[in-house]
């Protein structure tokens, strides 16, 4: 058994024009949720971010994402692979109680896989 979703990152960045996105929520140990948003679109602009606390359900909102597409156990077997290419990449790291995870590939090798553009935009939400 996986426990209790402890933390869930979310990073994407590495294109062409220079963007990239990173994110992260996390239960702390006073039990409070914060998370934590950065986002740059293209290459000298200006960062963007945004903090802050969200209530439990909102928590176990993403806990279900990624029971539902069970993100630990990935069936692509291009996710197995090792890529070198000159292209974004996606990345996802994930801590439970008893287990923790990370996936990642080029946007390419994801964008079927598992629907990881639900976690972004989850955050996105936020």
């Amino acid at each position: 058994m996986k426990g209790a979703l402890q933390f869930c990152g979310y990073s994407e960045g590495g294109g062409m024009n220079g963007g990239r996105y990173t994110a992260h929520i996390a239960r702390q140990e006073d039990g409070r949720i914060l998370f934590e948003v950065e986002e740059m679109p293209w290459h000298h602009m200006p960062v963007t971010k945004k903090q802050g606390e969200v209530p439990a359900e909102k928590f176990r909102e993403l806990e279900g994402l990624l029971a539902k597409y069970d993100f630990d156990e990935p069936n692509d077997p291009r996710l197995k692979e090792f890529f070198l290419l000159d292209a974004p990449h996606v990345g996802l790291s994930v801590k439970y109680d008893n287990a923790s995870y990370c996936i990642t590939g080029t946007e390419a090798s994801m964008q079927n896989v598992g629907a990881i553009g639900t976690v972004r935009r989850f955050f996105d939400s936020l």
